[in-house]
């Protein structure tokens, strides 16, 4: 694994972001359904575009923070918020995440993201705005207990913005409940909608918006 680095960081010297990054402060949490619905190529296309929207950001410990976390009958960190501060480097290892299978326990995604992914331990950072990404193509194994997680995960703690990214068929209730306000709401009717660069760049934009105050 070092030598894997050390390669990348080779690599990194010589190729530079074309874009022009987004510049703010935010601990953005991606939160990606690995669920047995999804089948692995459209995890994969879930995870370009987790990449693609971390891209257009200027990645750093002073600047945004990017984590992943993903979810199916359990849940596990892929990515803290501490580990990567090279933008490159970031969506390398996304793009390398693994499918796993399962049903869709969201609500301890939700558990875990406030217990662990969004803690000082794990690089999150007083006074920053912390945001989640919920990425899913269908309702959880028990909405009742995903709204209490998504409830505690806004108000708890640090508190958290919690976007939500539902592709195809939705539990409108269950989103409500997620979200909390129907803006932060980029509903894909397919998979193939995510590989659009309007919607990509549309998300990323409303996190460059709710991380700074006095947002609209």
């Amino acid at each position: 694994m070092k030598i894997l680095i050390a390669n990348l960081i080779c690599l990194l010297l010589v190729v530079k972001p074309s874009l022009q990054l987004l510049e703010t402060q935010a601990d953005v949490l991606f939160i990606l359904d690995t669920s047995g619905s999804i089948g692995k190529a459209n995890f994969t296309i879930m995870k370009n575009t987790a990449a693609n929207i971390a891209g257009q950001f200027k990645i750093s410990k002073k600047d945004t923070q990017v984590g992943v976390d993903v979810f199916s009958t359990g849940f596990r960190t892929e990515i803290k918020l501490k580990s990567l501060n090279l933008i490159q480097l970031l969506r390398y290892f996304i793009k390398r995440i693994p499918y796993g299978s399962g049903g869709t326990k969201t609500y301890l995604a939700l558990d875990h993201a406030r217990e662990s992914s969004f803690t000082k331990k794990n690089g999150d950072r007083p006074g920053i705005q912390n945001i989640a990404l919920v990425m899913t193509d269908g309702g959880s194994d028990n909405q009742q207990r995903t709204c209490i997680a998504a409830r505690r995960l806004r108000n708890e703690g640090e508190g958290c913005m919690i976007i939500s990214i539902p592709i195809g068929k939705i539990n409108e209730k269950e989103l409500e409940c997620i979200e909390d306000d129907i803006s932060l709401r980029f509903a894909a009717p397919n998979f193939a909608a995510l590989r659009k660069r309007p919607f990509r760049k549309s998300i990323a934009q409303k996190i460059l918006t709710v991380s700074r105050p006095g947002r609209g």
